[in-house]
């Protein structure tokens, strides 16, 4: 039974360093890293200047397939962790227009949008319109 306590220890170490690891890893570096994936996506995603982390950040110009979102701050949810989804918690400025919400990954890959609210101008309102 002693045995057992010394691993029981290294192994929440190495668990609260990982921890550690993903919420202090930057950003960038991730999005780099992702880079492979990023080209087999059904909608481009660009970013430029991401600051802060994977756990917090922002970007300065993000661009979803053809629609420039302008700076963009996010925040993971860690309580949706619990129910086994990935979401992020966002906002997104750009001129006059401002969004924000949260964006949710379920187990199976079912993606969706929540708490969407914003304020758009009529002209921008208008590119979403069907012709």
């Amino acid at each position: 039974m002693s045995l057992n306590r010394p691993w029981r220890l290294v192994l929440l170490g190495v668990t609260v360093y990982l921890i550690g690891l993903l919420i202090n890893f930057p950003a960038a570096r991730a999005y780099a890293w992702l880079a492979p994936l990023r080209a087999d996506a059904p909608v481009r995603i660009t970013a430029r200047g991401l600051s802060g982390t994977v756990w917090k950040g922002a970007a300065e110009q993000l661009t979803v397939g053809t629609i420039p979102l302008g700076r963009v701050n996010w925040s993971l949810a860690p309580a949706a962790l619990l129910t086994g989804r990935l979401a992020v918690d966002w906002s997104a400025r750009k001129d006059e227009a401002y969004l924000s919400g949260r964006a949710a990954v379920a187990p199976g890959g079912r993606a969706g949008l929540s708490r969407v609210e914003g304020r758009l101008p009529v002209g921008e309102l208008l590119r979403f319109a069907p012709p």
